[in-house]
């Protein structure tokens, strides 16, 4: 289980929808976990992720619901190839000035 934020992943992934949308035309859906990653890891399975927590677990179901509802609504809208990122925050790597991306 991480316990330090995610550092600035939310700016970046607010730069890319708002890149994305200039480049393509269409502004891609974006859900944010605003919860500390020492409270609610939602990258985890939930008995890691909320640490046996009954409002974690809620929040952590609100979350991966709201991105299943996001991949239905594209599903059904026939939008395929459709992308799906998961952007994160290194607090080791706030001085290397660089991104990793992962599959």
């Amino acid at each position: 289980v991480t316990l330090h934020a995610d550092l600035h992943s939310s700016v970046l992934a607010l730069q890319m929808r708002e890149t994305i949308g200039k480049l393509t035309g269409k502004v891609p859906h974006l859900v944010v976990s605003r919860v500390h990653r020492s409270k609610l890891d939602p990258n985890r399975f939930i008995d890691d992720a909320a640490q046996y927590n009954s409002i974690a677990e809620l929040a952590y179901k609100t979350f991966h619901g709201v991105i299943k509802r996001v991949h239905n609504i594209l599903s059904m809208k026939g939008a395929k190839p459709a992308v799906h990122f998961d952007i994160h925050g290194y607090v080791t790597h706030n001085n290397d000035n660089w991104t990793e991306v992962a599959t």
